[in-house]
């Protein structure tokens, strides 16, 4: 009954308000991992603002299986590039069941008005089909993101998440202490007024060849451990697991090119 349930509110979720921070979290759930600030690399698939100097151009692949729903998996393709002071963001993701699918293209772009700021726009776009309960669903919203460096070794970033729709429409905010050049803290919360934050930890360590991120979650449980692997100079090999309360257990594998 609950992976039934699950799906439903994978696919239609947006249709019900009263489900919507259930759907948003199911939703994320198959998504890859990340922070709301960008210290070495690009992470505007979590906030249009957040590019990174150090990253110029890249694409990353992603999929997504979770172990408790059969035949239920996600994928993300996504790249980006700079542009003089302008970084530019596109994605095309995925979840996808035999009784329905989502798919959203996304697109970001950000800006430095001057050092140290960044402030980022961007749009995307959402279908939802299952013919065999509410049919196709085709949605727009966008989002709205800042990331400043308050000193050398502090960030703090600032998202607001689905503008355009009630339900699902949140506010993520977040700050990063970077301890040293191998290892950084980071804090935040996403909050849709609606429903309790949810608050999160991250710690992130780097080694020779390898990052190592693990990521602690409250409202609801959930941890996210990931490791990047950097065996070639333009090739990096992700893998990753995640755990929330509502939706088991995931298991995520992508490839970085740069």
């Amino acid at each position: 009954m609950s992976k039934s349930l699950l799906l439903l509110f994978l696919f239609v979720g947006s249709q019900i308000r009263a489900k919507a921070q259930i759907f948003v979290g199911a939703q994320n759930f198959l998504q890859p991992s990340g922070l709301l600030n960008a210290i070495d690399q690009n992470q505007q698939q979590l906030n249009p603002a957040a590019s990174c100097p150090k990253a110029q151009k890249g694409f990353y692949f992603y999929t997504s299986v979770p172990l408790q729903i059969a035949n239920l998996n996600g994928a993300h393709f996504s790249g980006f590039y700079t542009q003089h002071r302008w970084a530019i963001y596109h994605e095309l993701s995925g979840v996808f069941h035999p009784a329905g699918q989502y798919l959203q293209t996304a697109h970001a772009l950000a800006f430095e008005p001057y050092p140290g700021l960044h402030i980022g726009l961007g749009l995307q776009l959402q279908l939802y089909t299952q013919p065999s309960y509410y049919g196709n669903l085709l949605v727009a919203s966008a989002r709205l993101g800042f990331q400043y460096e308050l000193k050398k070794h502090q960030h703090i970033a600032l998202v607001l998440q689905d503008i355009g729709r009630v339900a699902q429409q949140q506010i993520s905010i977040e700050h990063l202490l970077a301890l040293d050049e191998r290892l950084s803290f980071a804090q935040g919360l996403s909050w849709n007024p609606q429903y309790k934050p949810n608050l999160y930890l991250t710690l992130t360590q780097k080694l020779s060849t390898a990052k190592i991120q693990f990521t602690c979650g409250l409202f609801p449980q959930s941890y996210a451990f990931s490791v990047a692997l950097s065996q070639h100079k333009h090739f990096t090999w992700m893998l990753g697991q995640r755990w929330q309360s509502a939706h088991g257990l995931c298991f995520q594998i992508g490839l970085k090119l740069h």
